[in-house]
């Protein structure tokens, strides 16, 4: 009896050991090694070395006309791009294995850049407010800009219509001058920003 009672304990014994064992895990190694890749502007092929584990798939998020993906091996990734004849843009590829992703941007150059320069850099505006218009010089379409204030309690009515930019200063109560900016911004196929800004100073409250 002894004996039994000895061999249950020990199966149970086994068996509590067995459940406290950690589970497996499939470590997925997948990835990337630039984060980005600059190609020219003219037609061509690149690619990026990849370290992967296993098979993965490509998919490309933004950039499908003109970006096709090529060889996708376990340690390369490959891609073909068309020829670029504006500004510089940008595409993203993302790999994916078993749940496990990494992306690449891939930015190609273009033969022209974008300009954007403000008519007016310096305004004076009287301490009981005044309306501002002044000219936006760019070669892109003026909706494609945001239009920003460093205080919108004193710039109000800002607007950006046929590169033309209107806003109006507000008046003031306050005993000393004071410094506004207003901002005309774009970004770029590179996810970089292009600004230009005219200051307002407004004059003290007699």
């Amino acid at each position: 009896m002894k004996k039994r009672i000895l061999t249950l304990l020990a199966a149970v014994s086994i068996c509590a050991c067995q459940s406290l064992l950690p589970e497996k895990v499939d470590i997925v190694t997948l990835g990337i090694l630039p984060e980005s890749i600059t190609v020219p502007a003219t037609a061509g092929e690149d690619g990026v070395r990849v370290i992967a584990d296993r098979d993965y798939s490509v998919e490309i998020l933004s950039g499908q006309e003109w970006l096709t993906p090529g060889i996708s091996k376990s340690d390369t990734l490959s891609f073909s791009f068309k020829e670029n004849a504006g500004f510089r843009r940008s595409a993203v590829l993302k790999i994916n294995a078993d749940g496990r992703e990494d992306r690449l941007v891939v930015k190609q150059e273009g033969p022209y850049k974008e300009t954007l320069t403000l008519s007016t850099h310096s305004v004076t505006a009287p301490a009981d407010g005044c309306q501002v218009v002044i000219r936006v010089l760019s070669n892109l379409p003026s909706d494609y800009f945001t239009v920003t204030a460093s205080n919108d309690n004193v710039i109000s009515k800002l607007r950006l219509t046929a590169y033309e930019l209107s806003f109006v200063v507000l008046p003031t109560t306050n005993r000393d001058k004071r410094n506004y900016t207003v901002t005309v911004s774009y970004t770029d196929g590179w996810g970089e920003t292009i600004e230009d800004s005219v200051n307002i100073l407004q004059e003290v409250y007699d």
